[in-house]
């Protein structure tokens, strides 16, 4: 007996994902430009202490 098609073998997923990549595509253009708006709106600009930030590693200098 066959066994039937992994599901994203089968033709009406085929149909499926090719029609969500149409309707979610966007341009780069588009995504570049909202990237650049939430970089300028961040309350996280220009703030080293800001939450997901990584810290900095201070480098203790020997003594002389």
């Amino acid at each position: 007996m066959d066994q039937p098609a992994s599901f994203d073998q089968r033709p009406k997923f085929a149909h499926f994902k090719d029609q969500m990549r149409k309707l979610l595509a966007v341009p780069k253009a588009r995504v570049d430009e909202l990237v650049q708006q939430a970089k300028e709106s961040s309350p996280r600009r220009n703030n080293p202490s800001a939450p997901g930030r990584k810290r900095v590693k201070r480098v203790k200098r020997a003594k002389q």
